[in-house]
């Protein structure tokens, strides 16, 4: 349960406590997944994409993500490893921050999980079964990247992705779930405050990496 949960956190445990686990050398996508490649595999889907460059006979993958967050990049950067930069955007809406990883291994892997290849954020080649039992990793990390949640008047919390690949997301979910297709398709979940106990404990037991503004508000 909820007091279960906040009491396996460690003191002063913050975002990314896992970085120093990989080394510049280590492809954390390598193998079977693990809670922190699931997270980021999520997180990626959502929210990043990968571009191919092609020069003479050579071809370079540059990995890019986006996010408000600018920390929260950096953190994912050193996870990645390789060489990578966090660039400012400012519109006249909205500020971002992103991340460009320049790593083809990473990437390549990357792509035979199902991120897509291109300026698109459609992907039907996501592979769930890779997931396994870190799918809800791979759920935070969704979360974390374009989701929302409110906890004012009812406890309300969204995920937010392409329609090529939520409709399997929501079949891994429970039930409660309700599928809506807006500008974008969303998952949204909303009850009492039980089920907001257990969607911290889905979303955050042997968590490795989260946002902590979110985990903030859903904690709350």
């Amino acid at each position: 349960d909820l007091e279960k949960v906040k009491a396996k956190d460690i003191k002063g445990k913050v975002p990314s406590t896992d970085a120093h686990d990989y080394s510049g050398d280590m492809n954390v996508f390598d193998g079977d997944s693990t809670p922190t490649s699931a997270y980021l595999l999520g997180f990626i889907l959502c929210s990043g994409n990968i571009l191919r460059y092609v020069k003479e006979e050579n071809t370079s993958l540059l990995l890019v993500v986006w996010s408000e967050d600018e920390q929260h990049l950096r953190s994912i950067g050193k996870i990645l490893g390789g060489s990578y930069e966090v660039r400012h955007k400012v519109t006249e809406q909205s500020e971002w921050w992103v991340l460009h990883l320049s790593r083809n291994d990473v990437c390549e892997r990357l792509l035979s999980l199902g991120i897509p290849c291109g300026l698109t954020t459609s992907s039907d080649r996501v592979n769930f079964e890779w997931l396994g039992e870190n799918f809800r990793h791979f759920v935070r990390g969704m979360f974390d990247a374009i989701g929302s949640v409110k906890t004012d008047e009812e406890f309300t919390l969204e995920l937010a992705g392409d329609s090529s690949y939520m409709s399997d997301v929501q079949k891994r979910l429970d039930g409660q779930w309700k599928y809506i297709q807006k500008f974008r398709s969303y998952l949204r979940l909303q009850g009492t405050d039980e089920q907001n106990k257990f969607i911290y404990s889905y979303l955050y037991q042997e968590a490795t990496i989260w946002l902590q503004r979110k985990r903030d508000i859903i904690r709350s």
